[in-house]
């Protein structure tokens, strides 16, 4: 029987870790680590939000969580692969739901 996946649950695993309040976190994901996808398509998100809520909610305002948001775009249109314009305000994340999931939290920095 597998555990039930949920904010809580991350949080534990993580606090096992050592992680605490102030901790800097470069974090680089997978959603197929929480678990089998048939179970993590259920989640809200696939269960993105809940890995970022427990890292946020442990380490707290003192904190920082890094995540790498490659983009696959350039300063001018013709020179990016995608044929996009960098914007910082709009333009995705293309390594992932849960860089996705933190670009668009209104506290995020980019």
């Amino acid at each position: 029987m597998s555990e039930e996946i949920s904010k809580e649950s991350i949080q534990a695993k993580l606090e096992n870790l050592g992680i605490s309040k102030g901790d800097n976190i470069v974090m680089h994901s997978n959603l197929k680590s929480l678990g089998q996808a048939r179970s993590i398509v259920k989640l809200p998100n696939c269960g993105a939000d809940y890995i970022v809520d427990a890292f946020l909610d442990l380490i707290g305002p003192e904190g920082i969580l890094c995540l790498p948001v490659f983009t696959s775009t350039f300063m001018s249109a013709s020179a990016g692969p995608c044929g996009e314009i960098f914007d910082p305000e709009t333009t995705k994340s293309r390594v992932g739901s849960i860089t996705n999931i933190v670009l668009g939290r209104p506290e995020r920095a980019r």
